[in-house]
């Protein structure tokens, strides 16, 4: 879940994504494990024009998307009184490959689940039409909904936060330098990508992306889960709608504000 601090803001619920790993051994004959047929997702198109797979298990499918940014959005559910803490999509066109993983800390987890389920999110630019090849990874059900981005009427200063891997709505930032504070709590690893309008990624401080990937590692280079603040310079040349993409296992907050 993604929420805005703006007044005039409206939160944006983003979805963690889970994802089934293939099919499983079932049943033996003659000494062969037999393996059960993928089932095919359900394919519903919703009242407002978003496209939305419905399935449970590991899948692999084609479905048609348009040239632009969409916003991926995957909701999972548990199993077996088992809470699911990751899962992946890959998304293969003829110009593109995306994979994006939404994974959780223990830690985190619980702030992320609600009714059960489990979401998050992320936007993508596709820069032609497409047969896109969708693969997902997950052991549980899902459901996994592509969508245009969320635009708000804000500008900055501006916060939004959230639990895991999430894309916040598009809003305008106009031309000039700005203050860009990101925070990790009980997280491994966090990363912010600046998108704008065009679905074009803004260079940050020296780097091809806001916030390059941040591990937590300790003395003996493993991953451990802690707390993490850093403030990131951030100039924009062209005043437009962006967006952030946030990538984490954590609970996470963004303020931009004007330098």
């Amino acid at each position: 879940m993604i929420r805005s601090n703006h007044f005039i803001s409206a939160a944006l619920l983003l979805s963690l994504i889970c994802i089934c790993l293939g099919a499983g051994c079932l049943t033996e004959e003659n000494g062969e494990p037999a393996r059960e047929t993928p089932k095919r997702p359900a394919y519903i198109t919703e009242d407002d024009g978003a496209v939305s797979l419905l399935g449970s298990g590991g899948i692999q499918t084609a479905i048609p998307l348009s040239a632009g940014v969409h916003l991926m959005t995957m909701e999972t559910g548990c199993i077996d009184d088992r809470d699911l803490d990751s899962s992946q999509v890959f998304i293969t066109t003829k110009n593109e490959y995306i994979r994006i993983e939404g994974r959780f800390t223990s830690e985190a987890l619980p702030f992320a689940t609600e009714n059960g389920k489990a979401s998050w999110s992320y936007a993508f630019m596709l820069r032609q039409d497409a047969d896109a090849d969708i693969r997902i990874s997950h052991e549980g059900p899902w459901r996994l909904t592509f969508s245009v981005p969320e635009m708000i009427n804000a500008i900055p200063p501006q916060s939004f936060s959230g639990v895991g891997t999430a894309a916040t709505p598009f809003f305008m930032i106009p031309q000039g330098t700005y203050s860009c504070d990101i925070t990790l709590e009980n997280g491994t690893f966090i990363g912010v990508h600046l998108m704008d309008y065009d679905g074009n990624l803004l260079p940050g401080n020296g780097s091809q992306v806001l916030l390059p990937l941040h591990e937590l590692r300790d003395g003996d280079d493993e991953l451990f889960v802690g707390d993490y603040t850093t403030t990131v310079p951030v100039t924009i040349k062209r005043g437009d709608n962006y967006l952030l993409n946030v990538l984490t296992d954590g609970a996470w907050s963004v303020h931009l504000s004007p330098a």
